[in-house]
Protein backbone atom coordinates (compact mmCIF):
# COMPACT_ATOMS: atom_id res chain seq x y z
CA UNK A 1 0.00 0.00 0.00
CA UNK A 2 2.78 2.68 0.80
CA UNK A 3 4.11 1.72 -2.95
CA UNK A 4 0.79 3.18 -4.22
CA UNK A 5 1.15 6.28 -2.30
CA UNK A 6 5.46 6.79 -3.03
CA UNK A 7 3.98 6.06 -7.13
CA UNK A 8 1.12 8.39 -6.93
CA UNK A 9 2.91 11.07 -5.30
CA UNK A 10 6.20 10.73 -7.52
CA UNK A 11 4.23 10.27 -10.77
CA UNK A 12 2.80 13.61 -9.64
CA UNK A 13 6.43 15.50 -9.44
CA UNK A 14 7.36 14.10 -12.31
CA UNK A 15 4.31 14.56 -14.64
CA UNK A 16 2.73 17.15 -13.14
CA UNK A 17 -0.60 14.54 -13.49
CA UNK A 18 -2.61 11.97 -11.43
CA UNK A 19 -1.48 8.42 -12.25
CA UNK A 20 -3.87 5.58 -12.29
CA UNK A 21 -2.47 2.01 -10.63
CA UNK A 22 -1.80 -0.94 -12.95
CA UNK A 23 -3.83 -3.28 -11.15
CA UNK A 24 -2.27 -6.37 -12.18
CA UNK A 25 0.77 -5.36 -10.14
CA UNK A 26 -1.34 -5.53 -6.76
CA UNK A 27 -2.71 -8.40 -4.67
CA UNK A 28 -6.49 -9.06 -5.14
CA UNK A 29 -6.86 -7.95 -1.56
CA UNK A 30 -6.19 -4.34 -2.74
CA UNK A 31 -8.40 -4.52 -5.97
CA UNK A 32 -11.49 -4.95 -3.06
CA UNK A 33 -13.67 -1.13 -2.49
CA UNK A 34 -12.53 0.56 0.06
CA UNK A 35 -12.48 4.40 1.42
CA UNK A 36 -9.05 5.65 3.13
CA UNK A 37 -7.39 8.76 3.69
CA UNK A 38 -3.80 9.61 3.34
CA UNK A 39 -2.19 11.90 5.75
CA UNK A 40 1.03 13.62 5.38
CA UNK A 41 3.44 14.95 7.85
CA UNK A 42 6.88 16.61 7.88
CA UNK A 43 8.03 16.70 11.68
CA UNK A 44 4.93 16.25 13.25
CA UNK A 45 3.30 19.52 11.11
CA UNK A 46 0.14 17.99 9.01
CA UNK A 47 0.94 18.53 5.27
CA UNK A 48 -1.84 17.37 3.30
CA UNK A 49 -4.75 14.98 4.00
CA UNK A 50 -7.35 14.01 1.98
CA UNK A 51 -9.75 11.13 1.90
CA UNK A 52 -13.01 9.57 0.80
CA UNK A 53 -15.87 8.61 3.45
CA UNK A 54 -16.94 5.58 1.39
CA UNK A 55 -16.17 2.79 -0.31
CA UNK A 56 -16.58 4.05 -3.91
CA UNK A 57 -13.51 2.19 -6.21
CA UNK A 58 -10.94 -0.16 -5.10
CA UNK A 59 -8.43 0.29 -2.36
CA UNK A 60 -5.50 0.69 -4.34
CA UNK A 61 -7.14 3.31 -6.70
CA UNK A 62 -8.76 5.19 -3.74
CA UNK A 63 -4.64 5.24 -2.21
CA UNK A 64 -3.51 6.60 -4.96
CA UNK A 65 -6.39 9.37 -6.03
CA UNK A 66 -6.10 10.57 -2.15
CA UNK A 67 -2.03 10.17 -1.99
CA UNK A 68 -2.11 12.41 -4.94
CA UNK A 69 -4.89 15.03 -3.79
CA UNK A 70 -3.01 15.02 -0.06
CA UNK A 71 0.31 16.44 -1.95
CA UNK A 72 -0.92 18.53 -4.60
CA UNK A 73 -4.48 19.44 -3.71
CA UNK A 74 -5.37 20.11 -0.41
CA UNK A 75 -6.57 23.29 -0.65
CA UNK A 76 -4.93 24.42 2.74
CA UNK A 77 -1.60 23.74 1.44
CA UNK A 78 0.52 24.48 -1.90
CA UNK A 79 1.57 21.96 -3.77
CA UNK A 80 4.10 19.31 -2.53
CA UNK A 81 7.46 19.60 -3.99
CA UNK A 82 10.54 17.60 -4.50
CA UNK A 83 12.17 19.06 -1.81
CA UNK A 84 9.78 18.09 0.84
CA UNK A 85 9.07 14.42 -0.85
CA UNK A 86 11.59 12.70 1.09
CA UNK A 87 10.84 14.23 4.20
CA UNK A 88 7.43 13.19 4.73
CA UNK A 89 6.04 10.78 7.27
CA UNK A 90 3.01 9.07 5.87
CA UNK A 91 -0.37 7.65 7.07
CA UNK A 92 -2.75 5.44 5.46
CA UNK A 93 -6.12 5.50 6.86
CA UNK A 94 -8.44 2.58 5.66
CA UNK A 95 -12.04 2.96 7.11
CA UNK A 96 -14.85 0.69 8.46
CA UNK A 97 -18.18 0.33 7.52
CA UNK A 98 -20.02 3.69 8.55
CA UNK A 99 -22.74 2.75 11.95
CA UNK A 100 -25.47 5.39 12.62
CA UNK A 101 -25.79 6.49 15.71
CA UNK A 102 -29.58 7.05 17.28
CA UNK A 103 -29.72 10.34 19.67
CA UNK A 104 -32.04 12.96 20.35
CA UNK A 105 -29.21 15.72 21.78
CA UNK A 106 -25.67 16.22 21.61
CA UNK A 107 -25.66 14.81 25.30
CA UNK A 108 -26.73 11.10 23.89
CA UNK A 109 -24.47 11.46 20.67
CA UNK A 110 -21.79 12.45 23.51
CA UNK A 111 -22.47 9.17 25.20
CA UNK A 112 -22.12 7.06 22.55
CA UNK A 113 -18.75 8.22 21.23
CA UNK A 114 -15.77 6.17 22.19
CA UNK A 115 -12.30 8.74 22.62
CA UNK A 116 -9.50 7.41 20.63
CA UNK A 117 -11.34 4.80 18.84
CA UNK A 118 -14.45 6.42 16.59
CA UNK A 119 -14.01 8.25 13.90
CA UNK A 120 -17.34 10.79 13.59
CA UNK A 121 -18.85 12.08 10.46
CA UNK A 122 -21.61 14.45 10.59
CA UNK A 123 -23.80 16.10 8.21
CA UNK A 124 -26.37 18.71 7.82
CA UNK A 125 -27.99 19.27 5.07
CA UNK A 126 -25.68 19.44 2.15
CA UNK A 127 -22.69 19.98 4.64
CA UNK A 128 -20.77 16.80 5.62
CA UNK A 129 -17.34 17.24 7.66
CA UNK A 130 -15.65 14.06 9.40
CA UNK A 131 -12.88 13.63 11.78
CA UNK A 132 -10.41 10.28 11.93
CA UNK A 133 -9.68 8.96 15.40
CA UNK A 134 -6.29 9.97 15.62
CA UNK A 135 -8.08 13.70 16.22
CA UNK A 136 -8.54 12.72 19.45
CA UNK A 137 -4.95 12.80 20.22
CA UNK A 138 -5.45 16.89 20.29
CA UNK A 139 -9.23 16.50 21.16
CA UNK A 140 -9.15 15.07 24.62
CA UNK A 141 -13.23 14.54 25.43
CA UNK A 142 -16.06 13.84 23.44
CA UNK A 143 -17.49 17.73 23.81
CA UNK A 144 -14.17 19.23 22.14
CA UNK A 145 -13.83 16.57 19.51
CA UNK A 146 -18.04 17.35 18.22
CA UNK A 147 -17.22 21.02 18.91
CA UNK A 148 -14.64 21.44 17.05
CA UNK A 149 -16.10 18.88 13.79
CA UNK A 150 -19.13 21.00 13.86
CA UNK A 151 -16.96 24.88 13.78
CA UNK A 152 -15.11 22.35 10.62
CA UNK A 153 -18.51 22.32 9.09
CA UNK A 154 -19.33 26.28 9.61
CA UNK A 155 -21.58 25.76 12.52
CA UNK A 156 -21.17 27.52 15.65
CA UNK A 157 -19.99 25.68 18.88
CA UNK A 158 -23.28 25.17 20.21
CA UNK A 159 -25.43 24.40 16.81
CA UNK A 160 -28.08 21.46 17.63
CA UNK A 161 -30.62 20.16 15.17
CA UNK A 162 -33.43 17.04 14.68
CA UNK A 163 -31.76 16.62 11.19
CA UNK A 164 -27.97 16.82 12.28
CA UNK A 165 -26.87 12.84 11.08
CA UNK A 166 -23.93 11.52 12.66
CA UNK A 167 -22.25 8.12 11.94
CA UNK A 168 -18.85 6.85 13.53
CA UNK A 169 -16.60 4.35 12.17
CA UNK A 170 -12.95 2.78 12.98
CA UNK A 171 -9.60 2.91 10.73
CA UNK A 172 -6.94 0.56 10.35
CA UNK A 173 -3.94 2.48 10.10
CA UNK A 174 -0.18 2.09 8.50
CA UNK A 175 2.55 4.68 9.08
CA UNK A 176 5.78 5.08 7.64
CA UNK A 177 8.31 7.44 8.84
CA UNK A 178 10.99 8.70 6.36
Amino acid sequence: MMSAVFESISHGLNYGTRAEPNTALFHDCLLCPAATFVTLTIDGLLRGSIGSISATEPLVNNIYHNAYSAAFEDPRFLPLNSDEFPLLDIEISILSERESLSFRSEDELLQQLQPGADGLILTEGETTVTFLPNVWEQLVDADTFVTELKQTAGLTPHYWSDTLIAERFSVTSFKKSH
